[in-house]
């Protein structure tokens, strides 16, 4: 019971702590506009609370109050703390007449107002103006954030003016006349509230440039983080001055309740989010001297006071902003913090940072203290918002001026390191012994191309030209060839790695092209792909090499090596094996082409191949290798052909015709390398015996008589008379 008394308590100790009515009438001295040209009006005034009274209302009040506060008195019951309505009363005396009169301008808050001012001798002469709309209740009641002003002429004999302030409230926990009104000589008061518009323009106009130019450096350059959270922390200072500095009320006048509470919302929910990017914005523009985890910390509590004061209504809102106002008190502390342990760390621009921190940060605890009703309105904490948001600019400006000068600094060094490769690459290209050149995505030659490769291609200035009329003229490649390449260059040219891959091996790795003057030359031709910017290929370096002359070496290496090869395996071998290994050679090599001239013998393959095998094991029994594969191939060979195979017989003359060269390659080996005297002939001579034997078996094998017998008998006799006579043991020792 007593906590619940003990608001009411505090609340009727300040009331009975102000000061009480000692006069009928409380007066403010007109007289001293005479050495100025405005004045504040704070009182005390005469205070009528839960009341509007109206003009030459004749009661009196002993409660007074000062403006610029808010009312200390407590709220019926049915009400919450700081709701309610009132009325001030203030008397003006000594107003001079003057021609160009006065000005009285007021600033409304969260509250409605309605003022009255008229001389006391003349009541008829009453001037008044509102902000917002009065009500007894919340309902009736919509608070207005406006500045306005009424001029009045005061004439002989009125020197005494009568002020009514009419206040209610029941959208805000805190109530009362918080500005104090201005009197002014002429439009003294009024020029007040233009020349601050025109200020506060100034200042929203500079915030909203740096925060377009911050957002146009983060848009060309998205690594750079800290330029997007200026422009946000720009982005939402803008949007709380025009809230909480009357801009929304001066082009919108009309008196609306969604527009307070858009403008409400807009006001306490920037007070959080604009320092959150402020201190995002400090965090990585100086990540060496942050502190990590007390900004992960300060992040989490800003998001969740953020959240809470988009859930909660206008008065639960204003009910918390000591809460708020500590979270911001926080952000301001790890701010400054950073700022200055980067000082310390004598780190670049933190200077400029730091001073811009610390005026903000003045304005803050300072606009803090006018909550608490040490320090008058009004608020200038959009000010200290410019000078902070106009120094970190300076700090981002810096930061790109110096990227600049170096960027230009690399610029030109790397000018003079384009220009110093592209001189040696010209020398490369004019020196290297190969022809290489980039074919372009239309297919044609980039002018930086190689000198090697005119020489090659026999053709001058080739820059601009189709790529393949030029490589592939004079060569062996049908139409039909030349438009399949031409095709798979356009499907792998602006298409992925892939269809490279899937497609270059059909593109000729070596080319057999005429030349000018009759002869031929061999190119070899290596195509690289070349990615652009997006992952395709773009263009395509092709290198081409004339490899004629390394051809010929190549086979005059061949066979000088397989002669030398030969040449070991017949020196492992004896001269008389040898020298029969030729004769068996020749023979199984003669019978072989005499049954493939013998077209209508039906098993003329089975024998040929029956006798391939058989020279192939002689081969590898003396260990001639490279003989008996190329035997082993041919019997391959054989053994594939049918007999109705009309091709067979072309084909097997040039294989046993290849055989027959290999053989007369290792007898000439044996014969003028090693000197074997090995004269073994091609084919069996004819001796008189066995030409005698012949005619005899021509003239008396078909003679029944005994006399032709007996003389077929005598050359048979004759002729076996004239062979080498050889034992058993002998003939098998070949073997």
């Amino acid at each position: 019971m007593l906590l619940r008394l003990l608001p009411n308590i505090i609340f009727l100790w300040l009331a009975m702590a102000s000061p009480m009515a000692l006069a009928e009438k409380q007066i403010v001295d007109g007289s001293h506009l005479a050495n100025r040209d405005l004045m504040t009006l704070k009182g005390p005034w005469e205070f009528f609370w839960g009341e509007l009274i109206e003009p030459e209302d004749p009661r009196q009040s002993d409660l007074l109050q000062e403006a610029g506060r808010s009312w200390t008195v407590p709220s019926p019951s049915a009400w919450r703390k700081g709701e309610g309505f009132a009325s001030y009363r203030l008397y003006i005396e000594n107003l001079q007449p003057l021609n160009e009169g006065y000005s009285l301008a007021i600033r409304g808050a969260s509250t409605a107002i309605k003022l009255y001012l008229y001389p006391r001798a003349h009541p008829e002469k009453l001037r008044s103006l509102t902000v917002g709309q009065l009500g007894r209740h919340a309902d009736e009641e919509i608070p207005q954030l406006r500045a306005a002003s009424v001029d009045f002429f005061p004439a002989a004999g009125e020197s005494e003016w009568v002020l009514i302030v009419q206040v209610s409230n029941f959208h805000y926990s805190r109530g009362g006349l918080w500005t104090a009104p201005i009197l002014g000589k002429g439009s003294a008061a009024e020029s007040r509230l233009v020349r601050d518009r025109e200020l506060w323009i100034l200042c929203f106009g500079m915030i909203v440039v740096i925060g377009v130019y911050n957002f146009s450096l983060y848009a060309r350059r998205r690594q750079d983080r800290s330029s997007l959270m200026l422009a946000l922390f720009c982005a939402f200072v803008a949007l709380r001055s025009a809230a909480s500095d009357n801009m929304i009320s001066w082009y919108f006048p009309q008196v609306q309740a969604w527009i307070y509470y858009v403008k409400y919302l807009i006001e306490y929910f920037t007070m959080i989010v604009g320092p959150l990017c402020c201190i995002t914005f400090i965090h990585l523009s100086f990540m060496k001297t942050s502190l990590p985890r007390f900004y992960k910390f300060i992040l989490g509590l800003s998001l969740g006071t953020g959240l809470l004061i988009v859930v909660l209504d206008s008065y639960q809102r204003s009910s918390i902003v000591v809460g708020i106002q500590c979270v911001t008190a926080l952000q301001i502390l790890f701010g400054m913090s950073v700022l200055v342990r980067s000082v310390m760390a004598r780190a670049e621009e933190a200077w400029l940072s730091a001073i811009g921190g610390l005026s903000l940060s003045l304005c803050v605890i300072y606009d803090i203290m006018i909550t608490f009703d040490i320090f008058p309105q009004p608020y200038i904490t959009s000010f200290g918002m410019t000078v902070f948001v106009f120094l970190q600019s300076q700090v981002v400006a810096k930061r790109f001026s110096r990227a600049f000068h170096t960027a230009e600094h690399l610029g030109i060094r790397l000018r003079e390191e384009v220009n110093h490769q592209t001189k040696e690459l010209r020398s490369i290209m004019e020196n290297i012994p190969q022809g290489v050149f980039m074919m372009l995505a239309d297919r044609t030659i980039q002018g930086n191309y190689s000198r090697e490769l005119e020489r090659i291609l026999g053709q001058l200035d080739l820059a601009g030209k189709p790529a393949l009329e030029a490589l592939l003229k004079g060569t062996r490649l049908s139409g039909e060839e030349l438009s399949i390449i031409d095709s798979i260059l356009m499907c792998v040219l602006h298409e992925t790695l892939v269809a490279w891959e899937m497609n270059a091996h059909a593109l000729p790795s070596e080319l057999h092209k005429t030349a000018a003057g009759g002869g031929e030359s061999i190119l070899e031709i290596e195509w690289h792909p070349i990615l652009g910017h997006d992952d395709t290929v773009d263009r395509i370096l092709v290198t081409v090499r004339n490899v004629t002359e390394v051809r010929v070496l190549q086979a005059s290496e061949r066979r000088n090596q397989e002669a030398f090869d030969r040449l070991l395996e017949v020196v492992r071998v004896s001269p008389k094996h040898f020298t029969d290994f030729l004769t068996q050679s020749w023979e199984l090599l003669r019978s072989c082409l005499d049954e493939l001239d013998k077209a209508t013998q039906a098993s003329r393959w089975q024998k040929i191949l029956g006798r391939l095998h058989t020279w192939k094991g002689l081969a590898r029994a003396l260990h001639f290798r490279q003989l008996a594969a190329s035997i082993h191939e041919a019997e391959q060979s054989f053994g594939a052909f049918t007999e109705e195979d009309c091709k067979a017989m072309p084909q097997g003359r040039v294989e046993l015709e290849g055989l027959q060269d290999i053989l007369q390659s290792y007898q000439t080996i044996g014969n003028e390398r090693l000197g074997y005297g090995t004269r073994v002939s091609q084919k069996t001579e004819s001796t008189p015996e066995m030409r005698g034997l012949l005619q005899a078996w021509q003239r008396y094998s078909y003679q029944p008589s005994d006399q032709h017998w007996q003389k077929l008998q005598a050359g048979i006799a004759s002729f076996m008379a004239s062979q080498t006579q050889a034992t058993v043991g002998q003939l098998f020792e070949t073997v």
